[in-house]
Protein backbone atom coordinates (compact mmCIF):
# COMPACT_ATOMS: atom_id res chain seq x y z
CA UNK A 1 0.00 0.00 0.00
CA UNK A 2 1.18 3.51 -0.81
CA UNK A 3 1.90 5.84 2.09
CA UNK A 4 2.03 9.52 3.00
CA UNK A 5 5.50 10.46 4.28
CA UNK A 6 5.93 13.50 6.54
CA UNK A 7 9.63 14.44 6.68
CA UNK A 8 10.28 15.95 10.11
CA UNK A 9 13.15 17.37 12.13
CA UNK A 10 13.41 19.61 15.17
CA UNK A 11 12.32 22.72 13.25
CA UNK A 12 9.44 25.06 14.06
CA UNK A 13 7.57 23.70 11.03
CA UNK A 14 7.66 20.06 12.13
CA UNK A 15 4.15 20.19 13.71
CA UNK A 16 2.64 21.67 10.52
CA UNK A 17 4.38 18.99 8.42
CA UNK A 18 2.72 16.36 10.60
CA UNK A 19 -0.68 18.08 10.41
CA UNK A 20 -0.44 18.34 6.62
CA UNK A 21 0.50 14.67 6.44
CA UNK A 22 -2.47 13.76 8.64
CA UNK A 23 -4.78 15.74 6.34
CA UNK A 24 -3.45 13.93 3.26
CA UNK A 25 -3.73 10.60 5.06
CA UNK A 26 -7.40 11.17 5.86
CA UNK A 27 -8.31 12.61 2.46
CA UNK A 28 -6.59 9.84 0.49
CA UNK A 29 -7.29 7.01 2.97
CA UNK A 30 -3.60 6.11 3.12
CA UNK A 31 -1.39 5.43 6.16
CA UNK A 32 0.90 8.16 7.45
CA UNK A 33 4.59 7.66 8.24
CA UNK A 34 6.70 10.23 10.12
CA UNK A 35 10.26 10.10 8.76
CA UNK A 36 13.27 11.57 10.53
CA UNK A 37 16.57 11.43 8.65
CA UNK A 38 19.75 11.94 10.67
CA UNK A 39 22.01 13.73 8.22
CA UNK A 40 25.55 12.35 7.83
CA UNK A 41 27.18 15.64 8.79
CA UNK A 42 25.44 15.40 12.17
CA UNK A 43 26.72 11.94 13.04
CA UNK A 44 30.29 13.04 13.74
CA UNK A 45 31.75 9.94 12.15
CA UNK A 46 35.53 9.75 12.17
CA UNK A 47 37.29 8.28 9.14
CA UNK A 48 40.20 6.21 10.45
CA UNK A 49 41.28 4.79 7.11
CA UNK A 50 45.05 4.91 6.72
CA UNK A 51 45.72 6.24 10.22
CA UNK A 52 47.37 3.06 11.51
CA UNK A 53 50.05 3.32 8.90
CA UNK A 54 50.93 6.79 10.18
CA UNK A 55 51.82 5.46 13.60
CA UNK A 56 48.66 6.56 15.42
CA UNK A 57 48.03 5.06 18.82
CA UNK A 58 45.62 2.15 18.42
CA UNK A 59 43.93 2.77 21.76
CA UNK A 60 43.26 6.38 20.79
CA UNK A 61 41.79 5.28 17.48
CA UNK A 62 39.56 2.81 19.30
CA UNK A 63 38.47 5.57 21.71
CA UNK A 64 37.54 7.76 18.77
CA UNK A 65 35.57 4.91 17.19
CA UNK A 66 33.75 4.24 20.48
CA UNK A 67 32.94 7.95 20.79
CA UNK A 68 31.52 7.94 17.27
CA UNK A 69 29.37 4.91 18.04
CA UNK A 70 28.11 6.50 21.25
CA UNK A 71 27.22 9.72 19.45
CA UNK A 72 25.30 7.79 16.79
CA UNK A 73 23.41 5.97 19.53
CA UNK A 74 22.50 9.27 21.21
CA UNK A 75 21.36 10.76 17.90
CA UNK A 76 19.16 7.74 17.28
CA UNK A 77 17.65 8.06 20.76
CA UNK A 78 16.96 11.75 20.12
CA UNK A 79 15.35 10.88 16.79
CA UNK A 80 13.10 8.30 18.44
CA UNK A 81 12.03 10.78 21.14
CA UNK A 82 11.27 13.46 18.53
CA UNK A 83 9.16 11.08 16.46
CA UNK A 84 7.25 9.85 19.49
CA UNK A 85 6.45 13.41 20.59
CA UNK A 86 5.20 14.38 17.13
CA UNK A 87 3.28 11.12 16.79
CA UNK A 88 1.47 11.76 20.08
CA UNK A 89 0.57 15.31 19.04
CA UNK A 90 -1.58 14.10 16.14
CA UNK A 91 -5.28 13.33 16.39
CA UNK A 92 -6.42 9.74 16.00
CA UNK A 93 -6.49 8.79 12.32
CA UNK A 94 -8.16 5.98 10.43
CA UNK A 95 -4.92 3.98 10.57
CA UNK A 96 -2.05 4.09 13.10
CA UNK A 97 0.74 6.59 12.46
CA UNK A 98 4.07 4.82 11.91
CA UNK A 99 7.57 6.25 12.43
CA UNK A 100 10.82 5.68 10.55
CA UNK A 101 14.38 6.68 11.47
CA UNK A 102 17.15 6.69 8.87
CA UNK A 103 20.77 7.83 8.84
CA UNK A 104 21.64 9.82 5.72
CA UNK A 105 20.27 12.49 3.43
CA UNK A 106 16.48 12.81 3.48
CA UNK A 107 16.20 13.00 -0.31
CA UNK A 108 18.24 9.83 -0.76
CA UNK A 109 15.99 8.12 1.77
CA UNK A 110 12.89 9.26 -0.12
CA UNK A 111 14.37 8.03 -3.39
CA UNK A 112 15.15 4.65 -1.80
CA UNK A 113 11.57 4.16 -0.60
CA UNK A 114 9.76 6.02 -3.40
CA UNK A 115 7.88 2.93 -4.57
CA UNK A 116 5.91 3.03 -1.33
CA UNK A 117 5.24 6.80 -1.43
CA UNK A 118 2.08 8.44 -2.77
CA UNK A 119 3.01 11.94 -1.57
CA UNK A 120 5.59 13.39 0.82
CA UNK A 121 5.45 16.49 3.01
CA UNK A 122 8.27 18.88 3.90
CA UNK A 123 8.57 22.19 5.72
CA UNK A 124 9.98 25.21 3.94
CA UNK A 125 12.62 25.79 6.64
CA UNK A 126 14.85 23.35 8.47
CA UNK A 127 16.01 22.91 12.04
CA UNK A 128 18.98 25.25 11.60
CA UNK A 129 16.66 28.19 10.81
CA UNK A 130 15.02 28.27 14.25
CA UNK A 131 11.75 30.19 14.15
CA UNK A 132 12.65 31.98 10.90
CA UNK A 133 10.21 30.01 8.76
CA UNK A 134 10.61 32.15 5.62
CA UNK A 135 14.07 30.71 4.92
CA UNK A 136 14.23 27.92 2.35
CA UNK A 137 15.93 24.71 3.45
CA UNK A 138 18.73 23.45 1.22
CA UNK A 139 16.93 20.12 0.73
CA UNK A 140 13.80 21.60 -0.89
CA UNK A 141 15.00 22.34 -4.42
CA UNK A 142 16.97 19.10 -4.64
CA UNK A 143 13.86 17.20 -3.50
CA UNK A 144 11.86 18.72 -6.34
CA UNK A 145 14.54 17.62 -8.78
CA UNK A 146 15.40 14.19 -7.39
CA UNK A 147 12.29 12.69 -5.81
CA UNK A 148 9.80 11.52 -8.41
CA UNK A 149 6.71 11.92 -6.24
CA UNK A 150 4.28 14.72 -5.45
CA UNK A 151 5.32 17.09 -2.66
CA UNK A 152 3.26 19.13 -0.22
CA UNK A 153 5.34 21.97 1.21
CA UNK A 154 4.23 23.76 4.37
CA UNK A 155 5.29 27.36 5.01
CA UNK A 156 3.70 28.04 8.40
CA UNK A 157 0.83 26.70 10.45
CA UNK A 158 -1.05 24.25 8.25
CA UNK A 159 -4.68 25.04 7.53
CA UNK A 160 -7.00 22.47 5.99
CA UNK A 161 -7.73 23.96 2.55
CA UNK A 162 -11.08 25.53 1.85
CA UNK A 163 -9.87 27.20 -1.35
CA UNK A 164 -6.91 26.73 -3.66
CA UNK A 165 -5.11 28.30 -6.62
CA UNK A 166 -4.42 25.92 -9.51
CA UNK A 167 -1.67 27.22 -11.83
CA UNK A 168 -2.33 26.22 -15.44
CA UNK A 169 -0.27 26.60 -18.64
CA UNK A 170 -1.94 24.13 -21.00
CA UNK A 171 0.98 21.72 -21.02
CA UNK A 172 1.24 18.04 -20.16
CA UNK A 173 2.18 18.41 -16.50
CA UNK A 174 -0.57 20.96 -15.86
CA UNK A 175 -3.09 18.52 -17.34
CA UNK A 176 -1.58 15.74 -15.24
CA UNK A 177 -2.07 17.82 -12.10
CA UNK A 178 -5.75 18.21 -12.97
CA UNK A 179 -6.11 14.48 -13.65
CA UNK A 180 -4.58 13.67 -10.27
CA UNK A 181 -6.94 16.04 -8.49
CA UNK A 182 -9.96 14.54 -10.24
CA UNK A 183 -8.77 10.98 -9.62
CA UNK A 184 -8.13 11.44 -5.90
CA UNK A 185 -10.89 14.01 -5.16
CA UNK A 186 -8.38 15.48 -2.74
CA UNK A 187 -9.84 18.99 -3.03
CA UNK A 188 -13.35 18.13 -4.22
CA UNK A 189 -15.09 20.20 -1.52
CA UNK A 190 -12.87 23.28 -2.03
CA UNK A 191 -13.24 26.46 -4.07
CA UNK A 192 -10.89 26.33 -7.08
CA UNK A 193 -9.25 29.35 -8.73
CA UNK A 194 -7.85 28.26 -12.10
CA UNK A 195 -5.08 30.72 -12.98
CA UNK A 196 -3.22 31.08 -16.27
CA UNK A 197 -0.14 33.32 -16.35
CA UNK A 198 1.35 34.81 -19.50
CA UNK A 199 0.40 32.24 -22.15
CA UNK A 200 -2.27 33.86 -24.34
CA UNK A 201 -2.13 31.71 -27.49
CA UNK A 202 -5.48 30.62 -28.95
CA UNK A 203 -4.58 26.94 -28.49
CA UNK A 204 -3.77 27.43 -24.82
CA UNK A 205 -6.89 29.49 -24.20
CA UNK A 206 -8.94 26.76 -25.87
CA UNK A 207 -7.31 24.18 -23.59
CA UNK A 208 -7.98 26.41 -20.59
CA UNK A 209 -11.66 26.77 -21.53
CA UNK A 210 -11.93 23.01 -22.04
CA UNK A 211 -10.50 22.26 -18.60
CA UNK A 212 -12.65 24.96 -17.04
CA UNK A 213 -15.78 23.37 -18.48
CA UNK A 214 -14.69 19.92 -17.34
CA UNK A 215 -13.94 21.07 -13.80
CA UNK A 216 -17.10 23.04 -13.15
CA UNK A 217 -18.87 20.11 -11.50
CA UNK A 218 -15.82 18.75 -9.66
CA UNK A 219 -15.25 21.41 -7.00
CA UNK A 220 -17.36 23.49 -4.65
CA UNK A 221 -16.87 26.35 -7.12
CA UNK A 222 -14.42 27.24 -9.88
CA UNK A 223 -13.32 30.70 -10.99
CA UNK A 224 -11.07 31.42 -14.02
CA UNK A 225 -8.29 34.02 -13.95
CA UNK A 226 -6.02 35.25 -16.76
CA UNK A 227 -2.84 37.14 -15.86
CA UNK A 228 -1.11 38.72 -18.87
CA UNK A 229 2.70 38.61 -19.01
CA UNK A 230 4.96 39.36 -16.08
CA UNK A 231 7.10 37.11 -13.94
CA UNK A 232 5.33 33.87 -13.09
CA UNK A 233 6.42 33.85 -9.44
CA UNK A 234 5.40 37.48 -8.84
CA UNK A 235 2.07 36.90 -10.59
CA UNK A 236 1.23 33.81 -8.54
CA UNK A 237 2.26 35.47 -5.29
CA UNK A 238 0.02 38.44 -6.07
CA UNK A 239 -2.88 36.12 -6.86
CA UNK A 240 -2.36 34.22 -3.62
CA UNK A 241 -2.85 37.42 -1.63
CA UNK A 242 -5.65 38.79 -3.79
CA UNK A 243 -7.68 35.57 -3.61
CA UNK A 244 -6.70 34.69 -0.03
CA UNK A 245 -6.43 30.99 -0.88
CA UNK A 246 -5.21 28.27 1.50
CA UNK A 247 -3.18 26.22 -0.97
CA UNK A 248 -1.37 26.62 -4.30
CA UNK A 249 -1.31 23.63 -6.68
CA UNK A 250 0.77 23.10 -9.81
CA UNK A 251 2.38 20.44 -11.95
CA UNK A 252 6.17 20.24 -12.12
CA UNK A 253 8.64 20.22 -15.01
CA UNK A 254 6.57 21.09 -18.05
CA UNK A 255 8.28 22.57 -21.13
CA UNK A 256 7.22 26.13 -20.46
CA UNK A 257 7.66 28.93 -17.98
CA UNK A 258 6.69 26.47 -15.27
CA UNK A 259 9.71 24.32 -16.18
CA UNK A 260 11.98 27.36 -16.12
CA UNK A 261 10.36 28.31 -12.85
CA UNK A 262 11.00 24.98 -11.18
CA UNK A 263 14.62 24.63 -12.26
CA UNK A 264 15.63 28.28 -11.85
CA UNK A 265 15.78 31.09 -9.32
CA UNK A 266 12.02 31.66 -9.41
CA UNK A 267 11.62 28.40 -7.49
CA UNK A 268 13.13 29.86 -4.37
CA UNK A 269 11.32 33.14 -4.91
CA UNK A 270 7.87 31.58 -4.76
CA UNK A 271 8.76 29.16 -1.98
CA UNK A 272 10.44 31.82 0.12
CA UNK A 273 7.56 34.28 -0.24
CA UNK A 274 4.54 32.00 -0.50
CA UNK A 275 1.67 32.76 1.85
CA UNK A 276 0.19 29.29 1.34
CA UNK A 277 1.24 25.68 1.41
CA UNK A 278 2.36 24.43 -2.02
CA UNK A 279 1.32 21.14 -3.63
CA UNK A 280 3.62 20.16 -6.52
CA UNK A 281 2.05 17.26 -8.43
CA UNK A 282 4.11 14.70 -10.33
Amino acid sequence: MKKIISCVDGSALAPSVCQAGAWLSERLSLPLVLLHSIEKEHTGQVNLAGSIGLGANESLLQELADHDAKKSKLLKAHSKALLEELQQSLPELNSPVATLERFGDVNHTLSDIKESIRCYVMGRSGESHGNETHFVGSHIESALRLVDRSMLLTVGEFKKPQSFLLAYDGREQANLAIERLLETKLLADCDCHLVMVGNTSHATKDAFDKELSRLESEFASITPHFVDGGNIADSLLAKQQQLNVDLTVMGAFSHSKVRQFFVGSNTLKLIANSHTSLLVIK
